[in-house]
């Protein structure tokens, strides 16, 4: 057994594959071959063929001949040395195979310059630093910390590769440069040049990758966004009202949205709605801005929103009140229209009179029967349903009762004073 046998044997012999590719680049002038090769039977492109400028080109030029010599002896001896730490292997056979790495070195000396270290910088191309620049995809790099989420498709690629590569067992390093958009390469010289060869063949199918999944996404992104519009429309007030009843605009409104809404009483359906229109308005809120319309004859309403379990503002707590802002209970709340009577009170009413009535010669005025009669009064037009609509001032000093309302109410009140004096 010659030196150059006795150095692979012991490199071998302590099951480190770096103390074997040592002792392979340290035994090359001896006659031996570096074994840092990727285990693959297909040769990788000629340098010529990779179409990629390096920044520091190698000054050796690799035939494809070279290439699928250099192919052929890596994969025999990664063959070789699996068979070497093989738990299996016979004592008989370790002589046989150190001795034919010892002959498949002697071919690796005539691609001795090939093997030598070398180290270059290329360009990476403007269309993948384009898409990772413009695509909106993100994805987690698996870093935890301030670094989680900063890696772009560029990095990734040459992860990729570097990793294709390492998993191959290349000593190729592959970096990338990024304020310069390079990636820098550094080996044995054949084996950057594959390297080279790899980032290239890689690239396209890597590009319309990203591609598919961004037309993937935004197509998924555009049919939420349709989606959420519909829920939107769906859920909301969108109307072009030509003027009319309001009994009428609450059935419209109805017919397209989901919404309880109450009219206090017939009168107030039949109120007439001017034209308006509106877009995308929550029902609560288009019912609600009918108030600042200003109706025929003076006319107005009142609506209130009602929501489920709705408590007093005082008896809410500000977790409760913080919770309600944007809430989405499932739950729909109730509105009730009614009308507003303007500033005199008597808006839609035609027959408004008003009346005094002097009191000084009541048979009740001296038996303290005025807070009576002025009970009686208001049971009578709570009774009518006119309370709203009728107006009744005392003035103790000149036993004065001024009324004002409906002229029917009016009526009413006199028949009750007289009955009740007597």
């Amino acid at each position: 057994m010659n030196s150059t046998t006795r150095q692979l044997q012991t490199a071998v012999t302590s099951s480190s594959f770096f103390g074997f590719a040592c002792a392979c680049m340290l035994a090359t002038t001896a006659g031996a071959a570096p074994s840092s090769f990727l285990m693959q039977e297909t040769p990788p492109a000629p340098a010529h063929a990779s179409g990629v400028k390096d920044a520091t080109a190698t000054d050796a030029i690799i035939d494809a001949d070279s290439m699928k010599r250099l192919a052929k002896l890596r994969s025999t001896i990664m063959s070789i040395e699996q068979e070497l730490i093989s738990p299996n292997l016979l004592n008989g056979s370790r002589d046989d195979l150190l001795q034919a790495l010892s002959n498949f070195s002697g071919e690796m000396k005539e691609h001795r310059a090939l093997c030598a270290n070398t180290f270059v910088r290329i360009p990476i191309d403007p269309a993948l630093i384009a898409l990772s620049n413009q695509t909106r995809l993100r994805f987690d790099d698996g870093t935890n910390g301030r670094n989680r989420f900063t890696s772009t498709f560029v990095s990734k690629f040459i992860a990729d590769v570097a990793e294709e590569l390492t998993a191959r067992n290349s000593s190729v390093t592959c970096e990338l440069d990024a304020p310069l958009s390079m990636v820098r390469l550094s080996g044995m010289q054949w084996e950057v040049e594959e390297a080279k060869a790899a980032l290239k063949e890689a690239l396209p199918a890597y590009i319309a990758r990203i591609q598919t999944l961004e037309a993937a996404d935004m197509k998924s992104r555009m049919l939420l966004e349709d989606q959420e519009l519909a829920r939107l429309v769906r859920s909301t007030v969108n109307i072009a009202w030509e003027g009319g009843t309001l009994e009428d605009l609450v059935a419209r409104v109805k017919s397209s949205v989901r919404c309880n809404v109450v009219l206090a009483d017939a009168s107030v359906g039949s109120l007439t709605i001017p034209p308006l229109s509106v877009e995308r308005v929550r029902p609560e809120v288009f019912f609600l801005s009918l108030q600042s319309i200003p109706l025929a004859d003076n006319a107005g309403l009142v609506v209130t929103v009602v929501s489920q379990d709705q408590k007093l503002p005082e008896q809410k707590s500000s977790e409760q009140k913080s919770s309600e802002q944007g809430a989405d209970l499932g739950t729909l709340p109730v509105v009730v229209i009614s009308r507003e009577f303007n500033a005199n009170g008597y808006a839609g009413v035609t027959n408004i009179g008003q009346r005094l009535f002097d009191l000084n010669n009541w048979e009740g005025i001296n038996t303290g029967g005025i807070e009576s009669l002025i009970n009686a009064i208001n049971f009578a037009m709570e009774s009518t349903g006119s309370e709203q609509l009728v107006k009744i001032r005392y003035h103790e000093p000149t036993n004065l009762l001024f009324v004002k309302g409906p002229t029917d109410s009016i009526a009413l009140i006199e028949e009750i004073v007289r009955s009740s004096g007597k």
